[in-house]
């Protein structure tokens, strides 16, 4: 049991979840929050992401990715021999049906007032993300590519959090994509710390992430330019949304300090295990930013007609 857990990299699940959180919050706070829609969203957005670390590490096992890891860094369940590619084959299968299935009840409960197109759009989209999910280095191994942050940034971010939403208000908010943004930023940073990490080992096996091709140096820029693009765009949701719900809270920002302080330290790493001591911390940074900024909306909530 302890193999599986490590393959489906557990620790990884807040940074799934943390969209989902946001979405739902930012439903209560315009009225419409719901408990059955909200908890299917948790649990499909978390399959996604078993079925992304399942795939990822066979996909990089199979292509011998993982066998350039350096000390210090945690080994793959494929890699190191404590899976065999049947069984992760066999995994994968299972997460891809589960993650169809979950698509479809999510979309259909989710939609019970916005009739059929809009059923349709969800279970699109849920497809989409499923194919995603499996496709990171498996199939056409988009990652491989230099897309990998493209993907983190759409699917954890503006989708993620305007489906939920969605579904939740039965309607449509243009501004939910600007919120979405944010957090798809984060996610983002995760993913390019990741690949930080990995240069030198990606290289060999000519894995063309976005950070490889940059350069560390270039990497550790684009990474700040996530990171306090995320405050912006959260920045700017707060303001623009404010005559729609009345509140205008930025108690999201307390999370700021935290995050400076791992910018500080990815500036000064300079090696793999330096750099993957940071990736918990901020994918649970990521997952307290997303809930502070819909918190605060709820708690600063007035009613547009009070006096």
């Amino acid at each position: 049991m302890h193999h599986w857990l490590s393959a489906m990299r557990l620790r990884t699940l807040p940074l799934a979840v943390a969209c989902i959180a946001l979405g739902t919050l930012l439903a209560e706070d315009h009225g419409g929050m719901s408990w059955p829609v909200a908890i299917l969203a948790v649990l499909t957005a978390a399959v996604y992401q078993i079925l992304s670390n399942l795939s990822n590490d066979l996909g990089d096992g199979l292509k011998g990715t993982d066998d350039q890891r350096p000390e210090g860094i945690e080994k793959r369940a494929l890699a190191s021999g404590q899976l065999t590619v049947g069984q992760l084959q066999r995994a994968v299968q299972w997460a891809t049906t589960l993650a169809v299935i979950l698509t479809f009840v999510t979309a259909t409960v989710g939609t019970t007032q916005m009739g059929w197109i809009w059923r349709s759009v969800f279970v699109v989209f849920g497809l989409l993300a499923t194919l995603a999910a499996r496709s990171y280095t498996l199939g056409i191994a988009y990652g491989y590519q230099g897309y990998g942050d493209l993907f983190a940034l759409v699917f954890f971010g503006p989708l993620a959090v305007w489906g939920s939403f969605t579904m939740q208000v039965q309607g449509w908010q243009p501004l939910i994509l600007l919120a979405g943004l944010s957090v798809g930023m984060l996610a983002a940073a995760v993913l390019n710390l990741n690949n930080m990490r990995d240069i030198e080992t990606d290289a060999a096996v000519g894995k063309r992430t976005l950070a490889m091709r940059m350069g560390l140096k270039a990497a550790k820029h684009y990474h700040r330019v996530l990171v306090l693009g995320a405050y912006v765009a959260a920045g700017a949701y707060v303001w623009l949304q404010a005559p729609l719900t009345c509140s205008r809270s930025f108690l999201f920002v307390a999370v700021l300090p935290l995050m400076l302080s791992g910018l500080r330290d990815m500036r000064k790493a300079s090696n793999p295990a330096q750099l993957d001591a940071l990736l918990k911390p901020l994918a649970l940074q990521t997952a307290l930013f997303a809930i502070m900024l819909g918190v605060g909306l709820l708690i600063d909530s007035n009613a547009c007609a009070a006096p």
